[in-house]
């Protein structure tokens, strides 16, 4: 029997029969086309060790790049750990609520609330010289004897914040003067570059946080909804607490 005519038995276009049948065809294969079945066979035994090859590199390239995952994974999280002085902050529900002591006229609790949201030192911190490049690599501070200076980001935008509400009511305060250059001596031209700069480093911090909440409207007197105000609405927030401290671990 010829080599292509056995294989087409093998792959079942062979008309039924019984294990004599197998045995007989066996011995005819064996008697008259021994050489074919002989290879036949060779070539059987070689495409099992390639499928039980193939099945073991499958096995290993998975393995491989689970490894290459967890690796990345963990480089990430080092990297977010140990590139910064200032620690993982948890994130809390946080749900924004009104809050008069920050949003009311100006008063002398209202201004010592808003002086109060920095930490001692006003959000800068004071790192060692030796660790500032070595254990944190970064970018040269504000050198002094005692190490280099840098800010936290967050201190930074509330401060923002606070310098524009001081340049607001500073305005207020002046409006009832009738000699206009005068109101631009004393309230715009000094502190103008600085208000520029924080409505762009505020927009730039807000979108870089990017709190992606869902907010909806509020509940009118009439029942109707249509104003987003956007309190009793919980948030993701990183723990105050934790950032108070972190402004106070390096201050200067």
């Amino acid at each position: 029997m010829s080599l292509l005519k056995y294989s087409r038995m093998w792959l079942g276009d062979r008309p039924s029969k019984t294990y004599d049948d197998d045995d007989e065809e066996d011995k005819r294969l064996i008697g008259k086309d021994g050489d074919e079945s002989t290879d036949y066979a060779a070539l059987l035994q070689a495409h099992k060790r390639l499928k039980r090859w193939l099945a073991a590199l499958s096995v290993v390239v998975g393995l491989l790049v689970v490894m290459l995952t967890l690796t990345l994974s963990l480089r990430r999280i080092g990297d977010s750990t140990t590139a910064s002085p200032v620690p993982l902050m948890r994130l809390i529900p946080t749900t924004f609520e009104h809050n008069d002591l920050f949003s009311g006229p100006a008063s002398p609790e209202r201004d010592e609330a808003w002086s109060l949201m920095a930490p001692l030192g006003d959000g800068f911190i004071l790192l060692p010289n030796s660790t500032a490049q070595g254990a944190y690599d970064l970018p040269l501070g504000q050198y002094t004897s005692r190490g280099q200076i840098y800010d936290i980001s967050v201190f930074h935008q509330l401060h923002c914040l606070a310098n524009i509400r001081r340049h607001m009511f500073a305005m207020d305060a002046i409006l009832d003067r009738n000699d206009r250059l005068e109101i631009d001596s004393l309230a715009l031209k000094p502190h103008d570059d600085h208000v520029y700069h924080c409505f762009d480093y505020i927009r730039q911090a807000l979108m870089c946080a990017g709190d992606m909440t869902i907010e909806w409207p509020r509940t009118e007197t009439d029942g109707s909804r249509f104003a987003v105000d956007g309190w009793s609405i919980t948030h993701e927030c990183k723990d105050w607490v934790s950032k108070e401290q972190a402004g106070s671990l390096h201050r200067c």
